[in-house]
């Protein structure tokens, strides 16, 4: 059973508009899903179709195993949810916050505690929102999704606007909800680099439509796949047999450039580390194909 599956889902906005065409997600149980794309590529309406904000015309949306046309209310009791900014009262405390929605959604406002505790804003309870941080703001937002104790977590874009602080701690936040308290997390994002760091299985959308759906680790393998790094090394032929040594892969391409393939950014970063320590000089490193190449092939593709 998947956390979340859609079967052949699509949305239209109008006849000439269609911004989810035919997707079907397949998001396992207790995995952090990143579902990467650009800036209107269809992640957001995505998202509002699981939530329930836009209704697909057919019965294909299952949420843990239910149907979302069928079980819509039975769903939502077990499903936690932000999309977009979080509404939040900023005259009232980050507490303050999280009692309406207990008092709104009738849970019992013993889980406050725990959930500020959650998202690591214990220190930060009593104090106006008004005066948090946009991170904390995200944080209190992604509070509220957890009040319900939901085993599953579905949020849209929580890193956006984020400075690098406030990125690493949303980042490390869902990883710790994945690791620690079993919540499966449904994550969108347009942050390759950041999807990359925390998320084990990955769905590429743009204009609509599925590039790609896998493990991280399949994406990576494919991704590196074809890829080469060029590195400058003048009078390479003093070093080539030296080099080969060690990365018989190596091969001299030029007076002063040596081309190897690698199968991860990690290899990168051992070929050069090897390299200095033999005394080879090394003047310019440039990375051909990878993961960030392989990305914007798949983007591009779909724009044809």
């Amino acid at each position: 059973m998947f956390a979340i599956e859609t079967k052949d889902l699509s949305f239209a906005y109008s006849a000439r508009y269609k911004a989810v065409n035919n997707i079907s997600l397949q998001v396992p149980d207790q995995c952090i899903y990143g579902f990467l794309g650009p800036n209107g590529a269809g992640k957001t309406t995505t998202i509002r179709l699981l939530a329930a904000m836009l209704l697909s015309d057919s019965d294909n949306i299952f949420i843990q195993g239910k149907s979302l046309q069928k079980q819509r209310r039975e769903i939502f009791k077990s499903v936690g949810m932000l999309i977009e900014t979080p509404s939040l009262y900023l005259h009232l405390s980050g507490e303050e916050n999280l009692k309406i929605i207990t008092t709104l959604r009738d849970i019992h406002p013993k889980v406050i505690s725990e959930i500020l505790a959650q998202v690591g804003l214990t220190d930060a309870a009593k104090v106006k929102v008004g005066k948090y941080s946009l991170g904390m703001k995200q944080r209190l937002g992604i509070g509220m999704a957890l009040l319900p104790q939901p085993q599953l977590l579905v949020l849209d874009e929580p890193a956006n606007g984020l400075d690098p602080n406030g990125i690493i701690e949303i980042r490390e936040l869902l990883i710790k909800l994945n690791k620690e308290h079993g919540k499966t997390v449904f994550v969108s994002s347009h942050l390759l680099t950041e999807v990359e760091k925390m998320c084990s299985h990955i769905g590429i959308i743009n204009k609509g439509v599925m590039r790609y759906q896998g493990t991280l680790q399949n994406m990576k393998e494919t991704a590196y796949a074809s890829g080469e790094v060029l590195f400058k090394i003048p009078n390479t032929s003093e070093y080539i047999h030296t080099v080969q040594n060690a990365f018989p892969q190596a091969r001299q391409v030029s007076q002063d450039e040596m081309l190897f393939a690698f199968m991860d950014q990690q290899e990168v970063t051992t070929i050069n580390k090897t390299l200095v320590n033999q005394n080879i000089p090394i003047t310019g490193i440039h990375v051909r194909g990878g993961l960030e190449d392989w990305f914007m092939q798949i983007i591009d593709q779909n724009n044809k």
